[in-house]
């Protein structure tokens, strides 16, 4: 199943001094906009040689933060990660992209993995049951990110939104939660896995 909330994302082709820029793309839950810093960080990245990387996707954690509603509690998490991948074969099209990518029942579904841990008494536990199929769980898809140009490599950002609590119920009665996050190539290549610090939310 698609995972939930915001995303954003910012990336350069690492041959050119001009980003690659597009309107936002809405995908259900899954909301991906450029931001704004992407043309800073294009143009000095586009003054130096050009970069390579490997084909197998590789991502670092940046930030877990948190948004709050009106009464000062926490309903969202954001969560923020780098990543580089040297063919570009990231993200699918709305549809066509073949069974074993558009099968709701595919590992490869999705392609921005999330799992969610909270703390229960010093010990760090996954959340099984906020998952597929009862619920939307906490991966996505991302959209077709490939560049047009000789050279396919990517490097760039990805943001994205988790839901801590649906209508008046939380996804967890702990304060302290982290996630593990991993990405698949269009080449079924899985990227390092990372694990985000810690955050104590308000509930």
């Amino acid at each position: 199943m698609e995972g939930t909330g915001l995303g954003l994302y910012s990336l350069y082709n690492s041959n050119s001094k001009i980003p690659y820029l597009s309107s936002s793309v809405y995908m259900k839950r899954f909301i991906l906009k450029f931001l704004l810093l992407a043309l800073i960080a294009t143009v000095y990245f586009g003054c130096k040689k050009s970069e390579t990387f490997s084909d197998v996707p590789a991502i670092e954690f940046r930030a877990l933060t948190s948004a709050k509603d009106a009464s000062g509690k926490d309903t969202t998490t954001i969560i923020t990660i780098s990543f580089t991948d040297g063919d570009g074969d990231i993200g699918y099209f709305s549809g066509g992209n073949g069974s074993i990518f558009d099968s709701t029942w595919s590992t490869y579904y999705n392609d921005f993995v999330v799992t969610f841990f909270e703390k229960q008494n010093g010990i760090w536990v996954k959340d099984t049951v906020h998952v597929p199929p009862t619920y939307p769980g906490y991966s996505a898809r991302l959209p077709y990110l490939t560049p047009k140009g000789n050279n396919k490599a990517l490097k760039g950002e990805i943001s994205m939104t988790q839901y801590v609590k649906y209508g008046i119920l939380y996804r967890t009665q702990n304060d302290t939660i982290r996630y593990e996050v991993f990405i698949y190539d269009r080449s079924l290549n899985k990227s390092n896995t990372i694990t985000t610090s810690e955050i104590v939310i308000s509930i």
